[in-house]
């Protein structure tokens, strides 16, 4: 809103944009005019008020505001298959904020897998999610709340399948390549990795030494949480010593077995 006084002649203006603790200010474009200032909000423990300086009658602001993001904990585990013709990438992850409420959550996917879907358990729980470009390596995934995540309790798990359509036969992969799904805003708890191979390849590994082996019959319920069905192959926490291990996936060798009946006489 603007009110333009009649004859009279322009000397200064100031502008002051009041934002509450529960919004942020997610983009501002400024016409004419610039930031003097940025105070609290008044009366209040949390929010902010910037001021502005105005150089003439059309000066104005653009603002984009958002709901206000706390930080949030998480606990997850990425199950990899490596099959002959493409890779899958299932991300479980139990995800409780630490203050406030959190309306929106937020990941990011390597670009070369493809995300085939997004579930909450309880579910519902989930409204909608959504891409959108990122960097050169990177899209943001924006997960929107249909109830928002409180502080007291409250817990949301969710399930992102991905695959990377490619054959793996005969590449050589890190972790790093291996992790589709990534939360760099959270606050990482418990990381588990499992990695197997698809039936009837054979799966290689190096540099796997000093991993932190993980069983499924771990007594720690936060372990078995993540953990729900008995898996084959490698179980292990996704941390640092995760860094130098290094997967292979190759055909099996043709083999056969064979009963062998010998009968002899010993005189």
């Amino acid at each position: 809103p603007r009110i333009r006084p009649i004859d009279l002649f322009w000397r200064g203006g100031d502008a002051l944009l009041l934002i509450p603790g529960e919004l942020r200010l997610a983009g501002l474009r400024e016409i004419d005019c610039r930031q003097s200032r940025l105070g609290p909000f008044p009366g209040a423990d949390d929010g902010e008020a910037p001021e502005f300086q105005y150089f003439s009658a059309d000066s104005t602001v653009e603002v984009v505001l958002s709901e206000s993001r706390s930080p949030v904990r998480f606990d997850a585990v990425t199950h990899i298959e490596l099959n002959e013709n493409e890779t899958i990438g299932t991300v479980v992850a139990v995800f409780r904020p630490t203050e406030g409420k959190v309306f929106e959550l937020e990941a990011t996917v390597e670009r070369s897998w493809v995300v085939d879907s997004v579930t909450s358990q309880p579910a519902g729980r989930l409204k909608e999610w959504r891409l959108e470009q990122g960097d050169k390596e990177f899209d943001r995934l924006v997960m929107r709340l249909a109830t928002p995540l409180s502080s007291s309790g409250d817990s949301v798990r969710i399930e992102f399948v991905a695959r990377r359509l490619e054959s793996p036969l005969g590449r050589v992969f890190g972790m790093s390549e291996l992790t589709p799904i990534r939360f760099p805003d959270g606050i990482a708890g418990k990381q588990l990795a499992t990695i197997r191979s698809g039936a009837p390849n054979v799966l290689t590994t190096t540099g796997d030494e000093s991993l932190r082996r993980i069983s499924f019959e771990d007594p720690d319920a936060n372990t078995r949480a993540l953990l729900p069905d008995a898996r084959e192959g490698l179980i292990f926490e996704q941390d640092s010593n995760a860094d130098s291990l290094r997967v292979e996936l190759s055909r099996r060798r043709p083999g056969h077995d064979a009963e062998i009946e010998v009968d002899a006489t010993v005189s």
